[in-house]
């Protein structure tokens, strides 16, 4: 059987949380930090997802305070949580904070402290706001 090839890194953005209201309410700014952190993103890696200055750069970012401020969106709206808290609130200024999608699996990694979520969190929540807009629905008629 031959064996697939890598290519080039991609991922899907599902169609709920494209037309989520979190997600379409984020500014500019925060909206392409998601997408950058996305191109990290690799099939086991969840979790283990960092927002360094110096890896972003790449992708043109030029200052951490922007990026910091995307940050606070995008944990504000719950599309990422931090996995490993770094820096100076750590205590531990060599150790960068880590971040997982809150829309996939996160896979556990007991080096880097971090604990394993098999179902996505925003599934759970989209189905409960899906369940209670059909409720609201139905009473409107």
């Amino acid at each position: 059987m031959a064996k697939k090839s890598q290519g080039e890194p991609h991922y899907q953005v599902p169609r709920e949380l494209a037309d989520s209201l979190a997600f379409r309410n984020l500014p500019s700014a925060a909206k392409v930090l998601w997408h950058d952190l996305m191109m990290q993103y690799h099939s086991g890696n969840n979790g283990n997802i960092n927002a360094v200055l110096s890896e972003l750069a790449h992708y043109n970012w030029r200052s951490s305070t922007t990026i910091a401020k995307g940050l606070r969106f995008l944990i504000a709206h719950r599309l990422i949580k931090e996995t490993r808290m770094g820096g100076k609130h750590a205590g531990n200024l060599k150790q960068c904070c880590l971040y997982a999608f809150t829309h996939l699996p996160t896979h556990a990694n007991t080096k880097l402290n971090i604990q394993g979520r098999g179902q996505p969190m925003i599934t759970g929540i989209l189905t409960l706001i899906k369940m209670l807009w059909r409720r609201i629905y139905r009473f409107r008629k």
